[in-house]
């Protein structure tokens, strides 16, 4: 979506939340004139991303962390 695209957000289906708050913090949503909104679409794919690298590192903290876990009770007993 463009700005010259943008529309209020009743029209985009958003209401003002926590969650458009966050995007707007993030330049995902992009107040283009007072009361119309648009999508900036390489800011919404780098939130992406980053959201994506983080649940990955997540899963692997955990199974590092479980691995671990394991490895000590099995030569524990």
């Amino acid at each position: 979506m463009s700005a010259e695209r943008a529309q209020p957000l009743y029209a985009l289906g958003l209401t003002e939340s926590h969650a458009v708050a966050r995007l707007r913090r993030r330049a995902v949503l992009r107040e283009a004139s007072p009361g119309a909104w648009y999508l900036d679409e390489p800011s919404w794919e780098a939130a992406r991303c980053t959201r994506r690298r983080v649940a990955l590192a997540m899963i692997a903290i955990v199974l590092i962390v479980g691995g671990f876990v394991l490895f000590i009770g099995g030569h524990a007993g």
